[in-house]
């Protein structure tokens, strides 16, 4: 698996949705299973919040891969997102203002992390599985 590094201003997009929709930062992830964070990724996810990592990394692979991204356009331009309180849960959502088609799908697929991670965020426990390179007890 290719190992995909965010610019640390486009780690600040990232942290924003996740901060946003989960009130927690992306330092909160580095260490999350097998595939949260700047990990490669390895092995099978430990559970449902690590599959929407592995699924997350997957995504980034193949908006690099599509005509409408590169590893420069991808990592090198920020996008903007905000946070609406509008509903009964925080939700970060795209600016519209976003210039570049692949800033505008990165945006999306932050926001999709967030989210599925929402979904699965009373499953947080401890965890110890063989063919991870980490180990982390967590108490969110």
């Amino acid at each position: 698996m290719l190992r995909i590094r965010r610019s640390k201003f486009l780690e600040g997009s990232l942290d924003r949705v996740l901060k946003c929709t989960l009130e927690k930062s992306l330092s909160d992830l580095e260490d999350y299973g097998c595939w949260c964070g700047s990990k490669e990724g390895n092995g099978n996810p430990i559970d449902a919040i690590d599959t929407c990592c592995r699924h997350h990394k997957v995504f980034l692979q193949l908006l690099l891969k599509s005509a409408s991204c590169n590893m420069f356009t991808m990592f090198a331009l920020p996008y903007d997102v905000t946070c609406s309180q509008n509903g009964q849960q925080p939700e970060s959502i795209c600016s519209e203002n976003i210039s570049s088609v692949c800033a505008k799908k990165l945006c999306k697929g932050d926001i999709w992390l967030g989210n599925c991670i929402r979904k699965h965020i009373s499953d947080v426990g401890y965890f110890n599985k063989p063919g991870c390179s980490n180990y982390r007890q967590t108490s969110w």
